[in-house]
């Protein structure tokens, strides 16, 4: 018989490891796995950097090619300069101190949310740009995005919610 802990009014749903998908010749996956290689490979954001949510643009721009393809670039991005490292690492000290006193049920709902988006919403989008910004195979980034990252997230919450129950 399962046990539920509850810590509060919420109790996380059972976890089930990610399925795994196999992108067969055209199947579902394949092409939605396409689609989001073609978008990935046609845009080329500039992505600033970004400290307690705001961007910052310090004119410092790099970019990053797709390692099998060094004449496509993937990304602009602005460098970060020392200033900004140190505005990152009090921003990192403040949401520490946010995140260390935000209640325990809203914390795993991060996770278990994010979880849901990767597997349901962002899986291609986000395989298509571990793909092309690291040369990783399709399988490789189904295990290491598809599934590993999500099954990370759903079952550390799982987990944290179990350890709050027995203390």
């Amino acid at each position: 018989m399962a046990r539920f802990f509850s810590f509060g009014k919420v109790v996380l749903p059972s976890v089930q490891n990610e399925p795994f998908q196999h992108y067969a010749p055209h199947s579902p996956e394949r092409a939605a796995l396409k689609e989001a290689l073609k978008k990935c490979r046609s845009e080329v954001p500039e992505i600033p950097c970004i400290i307690g949510g705001k961007e910052i643009k310090t004119g410092d721009i790099a970019t990053q090619v797709i390692p099998s393809e060094h004449s496509q670039t993937l990304c602009k991005y602005h460098r970060a300069t020392p200033d900004v490292v140190k505005q990152a690492i009090k921003a990192a000290q403040e949401a520490k101190d946010v995140w260390e006193n935000m209640p325990m049920e809203e914390r795993l709902a991060v996770f278990t949310k994010a979880s849901w988006i990767l597997s349901k919403v962002q899986r291609y989008e986000v395989m298509a740009a571990a793909m092309l910004g690291t040369g990783k195979t399709v399988w490789q980034a189904e295990i290491d995005v598809g599934v590993e990252m999500t099954d990370f997230w759903r079952f550390g919450a799982k987990a944290v919610e179990e350890i709050y129950g027995t203390q």
